[in-house]
């Protein structure tokens, strides 16, 4: 970056120089130069995508996975966490078939899932920072256990939805290889590893 603003430089003195003697006004053309340079800037900037990896983090002692993709300045994750007691192929989709039973509660069932729309600053070439927001879905029973068999029923069932924000660093070490860490509020701390295309 340092050597394309040089770069730029030198050519706004020439420019400026040559233009002076032509009789064309200097400001035009460093505002000319200027966007010149930011373009340049940007093109270097963009060498950071796109991307794609993949992350494991934990949260509470819950293990935390996604999946990843990213642009140059947009990204998306698509992600979970497994933070339930209970999965939904060990419980039977309909009430206790009877009355002896005991009421379990609203229960956590399988992995919550979302998605995370990613939106990055890339300092340079090798690093950038991101921030980002989702949405994710949790499943919810009521179960029911039977008193005469341990079975379980569903008694009731919805899934809510919450809202996500994550933030991180990815760092390009080489011009193919993505490492990267980050905090989730569902997700908790992760790292990441991944290949630049």
């Amino acid at each position: 970056m340092l050597e394309v603003l040089t770069y730029s430089f030198q050519i706004k003195k020439t420019a400026v120089a040559v233009h002076q003697r032509e009789g064309v006004p200097v400001k035009k053309t460093g505002l000319v130069l200027i966007l010149f340079s930011l373009i340049f800037i940007s093109a270097e900037a963009s060498a950071n995508g796109p991307a794609a990896w993949l992350s494991v983090g934990e949260k509470d002692g819950n293990t935390g996975f996604a999946v990843g993709f990213r642009g140059v300045d947009l990204g998306i994750e698509l992600g979970g966490i497994n933070e339930s007691d209970y999965s939904s192929s060990d419980i039977y989709d309909y009430p206790v078939p009877h009355t002896d039973f005991t009421d379990l509660g609203k229960q956590k069932v399988d992995s919550a899932i979302g998605l995370d729309v990613l939106g990055f600053y890339n300092a340079s070439r090798q690093l950038s920072f991101y921030g980002g927001l989702g949405l994710y879905f949790q499943q919810y029973i009521r179960i029911g256990q039977s008193n005469i068999s341990g079975l379980l029923y569903t008694e009731a069932e919805e899934t809510e939805a919450d809202a996500a924000f994550s933030a991180g660093i990815q760092f390009f070490p080489s011009n193919s290889v993505l490492l990267g860490i980050g905090y989730h509020s569902i997700r908790g701390i992760n790292g990441q590893i991944g290949i630049k295309f």
